[in-house]
């Protein structure tokens, strides 16, 4: 269990990894909402999307392009992954996903508490792909 802060660092070190990939992996974000995807993380998934044949990011609100070739879904209210934080990079060499939900808050707690795992095994990376895969038309 770890608070957002700490779920946001290990998405961002899975992108950065993401980055250097010579394989050029398909990647996918659920981030629950539009306003989670910084700039800094839509410039860098612009960055990915030149060279990965697929770059999809996931969230309530989020517009259908986010420029540069990167994809965007617009999840409904009653999604379940509009409570979890999802990123999959899968391609020939790269295989990593970290899949975190968020947990009910605590009366009078702002700062939202994750359960989350971090995972190279190909058939739980390829699931986790699949399950985000399945809301891109």
């Amino acid at each position: 269990i770890a608070r957002r802060h700490v779920v946001t660092a290990f998405a961002r070190h899975i992108e950065e990894q993401t980055r250097h990939s010579v394989d050029h992996p398909i990647v996918l974000a659920a981030v629950q909402h539009a306003r989670n995807l910084s700039g800094a993380t839509r410039e860098l998934y612009q960055t990915l999307a030149t060279t990965s044949p697929l770059v999809v990011a996931l969230g309530r609100e989020m517009p259908a392009d986010l420029g540069g070739g990167v994809r965007g879904v617009a999840l409904q209210e009653g999604d379940p992954l509009c409570h979890e934080w999802v990123i999959v990079t899968i391609g020939a060499d790269t295989c990593r996903a970290l899949v975190a939900r968020e947990l009910p808050n605590a009366a009078g707690d702002s700062d939202p508490r994750f359960e989350f795992l971090i995972t190279s095994d190909r058939a739980l990376v390829a699931r986790a792909a699949r399950g985000l895969i399945a809301h891109v038309e």
